[in-house]
C-alpha cells in the first residue's frame, strides 16, 4: 500500500512540467488568434472601451425636458389636415410655398360654415358695402346659427358681413344671397372657385348645409384663405373678437361674439374661420402671422372632434420644426 502511495506521488510529480507547458501552449495559442483577429477588426478594442466606459459612466436622471423630448408627436385625428407656410410680396402675390404638414389634402369633404367665406367674397365682388339688405321670413327660417335677426329689419351689407363671418350666421348668409337671388349668387361662388382653380370644391348653398354638392378639399381652401390677402375686410371681420351690429337707422341690434376660440390666447392670428355640421364636424381654418415680413402660416383642419385642440397642436408642432 506504500509502495503505491508512492508510485502516486512519483506520478504527479513527473506530470507536473507537462501540465503546465500544456497550459502555457494552450494560452499562447488563444492569445495568438486573439491578436490575430484584432488586427483584421481594430474597431473591437474601441467597441470595448466604450462598452466599459458606458458601463462605468452612471446614467443621468431624466428631467421632465428629457421625458418631453422623446414623447411622439401627437398624431392628428382630423379627416385632413394642412399647414403651409407662405411668403408675399407687396401686393399680396405668393412668392414662395411650402407644404409642412399635410393628410388628404385632396379628399372632397363637407366643409360647414367655412363655405361662408366664398360667401363673403362673392358678396365683396357684387356688392356696394353700403347697399341695404333686407330681412326676409326665408332668411329667419334657416337652420343652426342665427345673427338674431327679424323680418323686415334693414341693415348695410357690411353689417350683415361682420354678423356671417364673427357669429357664423345663417341668417346673414342667405339675407346676403337673397339680395341678387340665392340660386344665382351660388353661381357665382361656383364661377369664383373655377377662377381660383378649386378643383375640387363645389358649392350648393352660401351657408354650408351638409349636401353632396356642397364640398371642398383642404389644399383648396388653402387657395382660398390665399387669395383673401387681397381682401383685407374679411381678414378685419375674422379678426375681430366682439362687435356691436347696427341697423341701417344707426341703432344697436345686438353685439357679435367671435365663433373662433383661438382669438382669446393666440395673438399670431391674422385670421380664421370656425364651421361645424354633423355630417362635417369641426371644420376650422387659421392663418398665422410667421417669422419676418409677409410670412405666414395657413392651417386647415376638417372633419375633426376637437378642432381647436388640434389646431394647438399643429400650431405648436410648426412652430417648433419649421424655420423661414
Amino acid at each position: 500500500m506504500r509502495q503505491q502511495t508512492k508510485f502516486l506521488l512519483v506520478s504527479f510529480i513527473l506530470s507536473l512540467p507537462l501540465w503546465w507547458g500544456a497550459n502555457i501552449l494552450g494560452k499562447n495559442i488563444e492569445e495568438y488568434f486573439i491578436f490575430k483577429e484584432l488586427s483584421k477588426n481594430p474597431q473591437i478594442i474601441s467597441a470595448q472601451l466604450n462598452f466599459r466606459e458606458l458601463t462605468s459612466t452612471p446614467s443621468p436622471t431624466p428631467t421632465p425636458e428629457m421625458i418631453e423630448s422623446l414623447k411622439p408627436e401627437p398624431t392628428p385625428e382630423a379627416k385632413a389636415i394642412i399647414s403651409v407656410a407662405l411668403t408675399l410680396d407687396d401686393e399680396s402675390n405668393v412668392i414662395s410655398q411650402n407644404t409642412i404638414l399635410k393628410k388628404a389634402v385632396n379628399e372632397k369633404l363637407p366643409i360647414a360654415s367655412l363655405t361662408k367665406l366664398m360667401t363673403a367674397l362673392v358678396a365683396l365682388e357684387n356688392y356696394d358695402l353700403l347697399l341695404p339688405i333686407i330681412i326676409s321670413y326665408d332668411a329667419t327660417s334657416q337652420d343652426g346659427e342665427m345673427g338674431q335677426f327679424k323680418v323686415g329689419e334693414i341693415f348695410s351689407a357690411k353689417e350683415v358681413l361682420y354678423s356671417m363671418l364673427m357669429e357664423s350666421s345663417n341668417d346673414a348668409a342667405y339675407a346676403l344671397s337673397e339680395a341678387i337671388g340665392t340660386e344665382s349668387f351660388v353661381n357665382l361662388m361656383n364661377l369664383e372657385a373655377n377662377k381660383l382653380g378649386l378643383e375640387n370644391t363645389h358649392f350648393s348653398n352660401p351657408m354650408g348645409f351638409d349636401s353632396r354638392d356642397n364640398y371642398s378639399s383642404a389644399e383648396d381652401l388653402v387657395k382660398l384663405s390665399t387669395h383673401l390677402f387681397q381682401k383685407p375686410l374679411i381678414l378685419e371681420i375674422l379678426l375681430t373678437k366682439e362687435k356691436n351690429i347696427y341697423t341701417s337707422d344707426g341703432i344697436i341690434h345686438h353685439t357679435a361674439i367671435n365663433t373662433n376660440e383661438l382669438l382669446r390666447d393666440t395673438p399670431e392670428i391674422v385670421g380664421g374661420k370656425t364651421g361645424y355640421t354633423a355630417g362635417a364636424q369641426g371644420c376650422l381654418i387659421l392663418i398665422l402671422k410667421g417669422q419676418g415680413n409677409n410670412n405666414y402660416f395657413i392651417n386647415v383642419i376638417l372633419g375633426s372632434v376637437d378642432r381647436f385642440g388640434e389646431m394647438k397642436e399643429i400650431i405648436k408642432r410648426v412652430n417648433k420644426d419649421y424655420a423661414w
